[in-house]
């Protein structure tokens, strides 16, 4: 019988490289085997020759001589090492490989890096098999000297040594140098479904599929027969008729009885492992073409920021391609002994990092890494990290698309300079990855001889130019603040662009002209190919040249201040309808801003004429009453217009002083500010949409709100906490509509205590009631404003429009709730809102209004039935 498997198996580990020789054999003793290594392939044979070895374990690249093949040859070749089973380690597996390793004669291989117990497990088959196959070797030659040396007990030890055989999992035959049957077991007569009989002096060709012409098989029993080479055939699909479906692994060895060369075949059935290989094998491409397929960039890098494999992205992005950061660039934001390397390779923490750069198109690229450790076994240090890197440059751009409207909306409001406004125009339109045209031009409607006319140009005139503009950005990245900066250091400068264009002037009844058919039909217009396109004249053609651009209306309330138009001549980068999108919302507040700033002068004009007219009307006593008139009005607007007036002629005395420029026009676009912020609470306060209500989750919305000003509170290091009701049902509310109440009293409440504090954010239920509570520890509302707090226009902030609350307590009454508030000065303020659960079967919720002085119900009730449509 085979040794016990009680007894640990011996490999013997051919490796030079000591490192991993060690992890090999540590991790085989791990399997219970007893391991022994060798450094090349001529040490390796000759221990091989004189100590059995149940298993060897060679590394395909082995170098030297004999090499890792001819040592497998070598060692299959010797007819008492032949049975030895050799498993090959390979760091990539391909067709060629795999056709050598078996060529050679060898049994198995593993690609590197493998699992533990992968190794293990394939050991020990092979070992198994090994022992098998040495033992059967091994006894039936001892049978044959037994039987050479002994004829009377041939019988006995011929009918023996079947019977051995015959109880083998493995299904055997001996086959002659015809291919005659001579001997099958009993696993070999199951899986044929005939009787020993039926089999016994019988060719194979007779039970194989196709016979054995050209077949792997035939070669190994010629193999045998002939030179005696052993041979082991893997994965052989459908050797027999009867089982067309099974795949089976065969080994064929040469034997030699009573003087005569045979061949033993050992076929053994591994259908359900080449399955499961071949379920593993698609798994594995499945798993390759996802990690390809994925919009994010792959990289396993070491210790040292070597990238020792990536996928076919991070080639994309990081590789040699031109426009695309390059590897440099990658490199650079993952240095060695940074924070990420200590949090990842000391830490076995997961790294989070956003980073940006500039590609020599002068676009600004952002990505996102994140760097997770893979860890390692036995408390090794970890020596390699997971890095995955997803651009996230669209989601930049549309957060640098909201500042920049905000930022823009900014610089607008601080210009009424005519001339410096039209050029700041341009440097938004221009600045920046969010609209980041090449040129922009702007052309203003003259309303005296109703034409447009070009105002200003910004952008490059070359390729040449436009090249080193990108340069420049990548290596300082401007910002647009800069370049209004800069703007106002050389006001005066006129751009070269702009001479080229300054003298066009379009007839708006001349709808030919693409700039005045987009001031008519006040929509945007764009053209990807003007050279074709009828709407574009020749002569526009030879001033702004062929490529695509975009024509967008400056449209302030409902009339056409004038034209953008922009393209991206020099980077061919193309106009996306976002593109469009953003440009039309920046024209329509640059057409306000223009309108404000023509405003402005013509109300400076008016203040003189103003004036003049008063001082004519004192001295006419026949308009003493005209001139009271005018002096009621006068006063009624006089404080902001006399600080506007007062700073903007401060502005004009001494026009050299930017920084008093600067802060004068600061104060006149603040005064702006106030007036329009009021103006604004004013008509949501008049004219409120409507609520819509929706069945949903008022948790999810407290919890919205909460994240949106988390930070913000503890910048202020007030302590926020969030308490919600889990068992709160479904409610019916506006969900922008109660953001916007939550808003307000969040803002309130971090108002209230700027030297920090404590604030709580609750739901609940009292009834049939849904309530949030809004609580801080700030400086409480005084009990004179307490009464008057729901009023438009009562406020105790010096910058407040007193309309915050008002239209708070609004939206609550039009979602059919109430809103209550409890403060104490010194202590704080606990607001509480109630919304009904109760909601309507149809329609809409009619309020009905309580008499006056009827005081708030608690919560729990509900104000208001459900509308029935009449």
């Amino acid at each position: 019988m085979p040794e016990s498997e009680s007894t640990p198996a011996r490999v013997l580990v051919v490796e030079d490289d000591a490192g991993a020789a060690q992890s090999q054999e540590a991790l085989l003793q791990q399997g219970g085997f007893r391991t022994a290594s060798c450094r090349s392939g001529a040490e390796a044979l000759a221990r091989a020759q004189t100590e059995p070895f149940d298993l060897v374990l060679l590394d395909i690249d082995l170098p030297g001589e004999p090499g890792a093949l001819a040592l497998t040859r070598e060692l299959k070749k010797a007819p008492h090492l032949a049975w030895m089973p050799v498993m090959f380690v390979a760091g990539q597996i391909s067709a060629e490989v795999v056709a050598k390793v078996y060529e050679a004669g060898g049994d198995e291989f593993i690609a590197h890096p493998f699992k533990p117990d992968e190794l293990i497990v394939r050991a020990k088959v092979l070992s198994r098999k090994g022992r098998e196959e040495r033992w059967l070797v091994e006894r039936a030659r001892k049978l044959a000297e037994k039987i050479a040396e002994r004829d009377d007990e041939l019988d006995d030890l011929r009918r023996f040594a079947q019977d051995i055989v015959s109880s083998l999992p493995s299904a055997i035959m001996v086959l002659d140098a015809q291919k005659q049957i001579l001997f099958v077991n009993a696993p070999l007569l199951q899986w044929l479904g005939l009787e020993r009989r039926e089999v016994i002096n019988k060719n194979l060709v007779e039970f194989t599929r196709d016979g054995l012409t050209g077949d792997p098989l035939a070669e190994a029993i010629a193999g045998a027969t002939g030179s005696g080479q052993p041979r082991r055939l893997r994965r052989v699909t459908g050797l027999f008729a009867s089982r067309p479906d099974r795949v089976s692994d065969l080994t064929v060895a040469a034997i030699d009885y009573a003087g005569e060369r045979q061949v033993l075949v050992v076929i053994e059935d591994v259908t359900e492992q080449a399955r499961a290989e071949a379920a593993v094998a698609r798994e594995r491409a499945k798993l390759h073409d996802i990690v390809n397929a994925l919009n994010a960039a792959l990289c396993l890098v070491d210790r040292e920021r070597a990238v020792i494999w990536k996928n076919r992205t991070f080639d994309l992005w990081f590789g040699d391609a031109f426009g695309q950061p390059g590897l440099q660039a990658f490199l650079d934001r993952i240095p060695k002994g940074q924070g990420w390397w200590q949090s990842v390779f000391q830490k076995g923490q997961v790294h989070h990092q956003t980073w940006s750069v500039f590609t020599v198109h002068g676009q600004r690229r952002f990505f996102a890494n994140i760097i997770a450790p893979i860890q390692a076994e036995d408390g090794e240090p970890i020596s390699q990290a997971l890095i995955l890197t997803q651009d996230v440059t669209e989601q930049e751009t549309r957060v640098e698309q909201l500042s920049l409207l905000r930022e823009l909306s900014q610089f607008l409001q601080q210009t009424l300079d005519g001339e410096r406004l039209n050029h700041v125009i341009l440097l938004c339109v221009t600045a920046g990855h969010a609209l980041g045209f090449n040129r922009a031009f702007l052309f203003k409607r003259n309303h005296q001889n109703s034409r447009l006319e070009a105002r200003m140009a910004v952008g490059p005139t070359s390729r040449e130019e436009a090249f080193r503009i990108w340069a420049e950005i990548s290596s300082h990245g401007r910002t647009l603040h800069e370049l209004v900066e800069e703007l106002d250091r050389y006001p005066s400068r006129e751009t070269p662009l702009f001479a080229m264009v300054r003298q066009l002037s379009y007839a708006m009844d001349d709808p030919s002209e693409i700039v005045v058919r987009t001031a008519l039909e006040k929509k945007p217009q764009v053209l990807t190919a003007p050279a074709h396109d009828e709407r574009v004249t020749d002569h526009f053609r030879r001033v702004f040249g062929h490529a695509e651009f975009v024509s967008v209306p400056m449209v302030a309330k409902g009339s056409v201040v004038g034209v953008l138009l922009a393209d991206n001549l020099y980077s061919g980068r193309a106009i996306t309808e976002d593109h469009v999108k953003l440009l039309s919302l920046f024209g329509a507040q640059a057409a306000l801003a223009i309108e404000n700033a023509e405003t402005y002068a013509e109300l400076r004009k008016s203040m003189s004429e103003l004036r003049s007219a008063q001082e004519k009307i004192v001295h006419a006593e026949k308009l003493a009453a005209v001139g009271k008139m005018a002096a009621h009005v006068a006063h009624e607007i006089r404080n902001p217009l006399a600080t506007i007036g007062g700073f903007a002629r401060a502005v004009l005395k001494r026009p050299e002083n930017v920084e008093r420029v600067q802060r004068n026009v600061g104060i006149i676009s603040e005064e702006a500010s106030r007036l329009e912020n009021m103006l604004k609470g004013v008509m949501d306060f008049a004219r409120p949409t409507s609520p819509v209500f929706k069945l949903g989750d008022l948790n999810a919305v407290v919890q919205k709100a909460f994240r949106a000003h988390a930070e913000p509170l503890g910048q202020k290091k007030i302590q926020a906490e969030l308490d919600l009701d889990s068992s709160l049902p479904e409610v019916g509310f506006d969900e922008g509509q109660i953001l916007q109440v939550l808003h307000n009293l969040i803002r309130n409440a971090a108002d209230s205590m700027p030297n920090g504090g404590a604030f709580l954010l609750k739901t609940g239920r009292e009834g049939e009631m849904a309530t949030i509570m809004v609580q801080d520890t700030g400086c409480g509302i005084p009990p004179e404003v307490r009464d008057r707090m729901f009023s438009p226009f009562v406020t105790t902030k010096p910058d407040g429009t007193g309309l915050g609350l008002a239209v708070t307590k609004k939206i609550v009454d039009d979602h059919l709730g109430v809103i209550r508030c409890e403060s104490t000065p010194g202590e704080g303020t606990t607001f509480q809102i109630g919304l009904p659960l109760r909601q309507p079967a149809s329609g809409t919720w009619l309020r009905e209004a309580p008499p006056a002085g009827t005081p708030a119900p608690p919560l729990g009730e509900v104000r208001g039935v459900p509308s029935t449509g009449d």
